[in-house]
């Protein structure tokens, strides 16, 4: 137990003579950790006793005789205290503590702030990377904004800073409207992201994809059929008809440049469903998932929102705005 006892040097016995040697107390190694408790019951206990009479000057060193009269009695009381202190917490005292608890990270608006400080690596990343040449990124819940930051340049050449208040040019919106209703009709149970097109537009169950080959250009078989995934994050093969491969194909056929200004349908009397059954009967450059190519697909998407809501692209837009709102789109 780590305990060793010292006779009083008087009752030791003398040579050539037989002496019974009086135990007159114990005292604790120095090593051992009830010195560790002795000096923390002696700053909690202030000398008061604990528990039936053991106080801890039972462990202050071994009594002198003027002391302890009695020695018996002082070694069973001291042997007591040790029991007793075996079974207390003051054992534990020389373990390290349990490190407290993170506090919880912060809350604004519903989001984590923290979280929301990763977005500033991401966009730092892309101007570094010569991706981009500057963004502005704003993040807005129930009207209150929880994230604002601007990276990288306005003006590259005049090494103009970005601001959050930098004006843009934007385009091709319609396609991110497009693609909030082909969601909303996801939330609604209407339609999978891996849902294929061809359930609703059939003609999309066969497709074809364009590639050089020897002889020029060489028309296969898709390897898989496209999805509505496929066709909101532009996966799905489908250009605007200006490659060289296709361009006369889609010519032909009213596609691509031949479609009029930038390519779009809006100012056109044909149904924006006929014209994608039309286009799903030309090669795409890429196979479904093979990479990433900006064109015809968000209007595929938009005949998909059409066969799945019931509604022209238009209508379903702005009824979905006016419920949003409480508006007039």
């Amino acid at each position: 137990m780590g305990l060793e006892y010292t006779p009083r040097p008087e009752l030791m016995p003398v040579a050539g003579r037989r002496r019974r040697v009086k135990i007159s107390g114990f005292r604790v190694a120095a090593h051992h950790p009830f010195h560790a408790c002795r000096a923390h019951l002696a700053q909690s206990s202030g000398g008061t006793k604990i528990k039936r009479g053991v106080h801890r000057s039972a462990f202050r060193g071994p009594p002198t005789l003027s002391e302890s009269p009695n020695p018996m009695r002082f070694l069973n009381r001291g042997i007591r205290g040790i029991l007793l202190l075996a079974t207390v917490p003051c054992l534990a005292i020389g373990q390290a503590r349990p490190a407290r608890k993170p506090a919880p990270p912060a809350i604004v608006h519903g989001f984590a702030a923290d979280r929301l400080q990763l977005i500033d690596a991401f966009l730092q990343q892309y101007v570094d990377s010569n991706r981009i040449p500057g963004a502005v990124v704003m993040v807005m819940r129930d009207g209150a904004v929880v994230y604002e930051k601007a990276v990288g340049w306005a003006d590259v050449e005049s090494r103009r800073r970005m601001t959050p208040d930098a004006m843009f040019r934007i385009a091709s919106q319609s396609k991110a409207l497009t693609t909030v209703a082909a969601m909303m009709l996801f939330e609604e149970g209407k339609l999978a992201l891996d849902n294929p097109v061809s359930r609703f537009i059939p003609q999309y169950a066969i497709t074809t994809v364009a590639t050089r080959g020897e002889g020029g250009r060489v028309i296969s078989p898709a390897a898989r059929q496209i999805t509505v995934k496929d066709l909101m994050t532009h996966m799905a093969g489908i250009s605007y008809g200006t490659d060289s491969l296709v361009a006369s194909l889609y010519a032909d056929n009213g596609l691509g440049p031949a479609a009029g200004h930038g390519w779009y349908f809006a100012d056109k009397d044909e149904p924006i469903c006929e014209t994608m059954e039309r286009l799903a009967t030309l090669p795409f450059v890429k196979q479904p998932g093979e990479a990433w190519v900006y064109g015809y697909g968000s209007d595929v998407l938009g005949c998909v929102v059409e066969r799945a809501s019931g509604m022209s692209l238009d209508d379903f837009i702005r009824d979905a705005m006016q419920e949003h709102d409480g508006r007039e789109a």
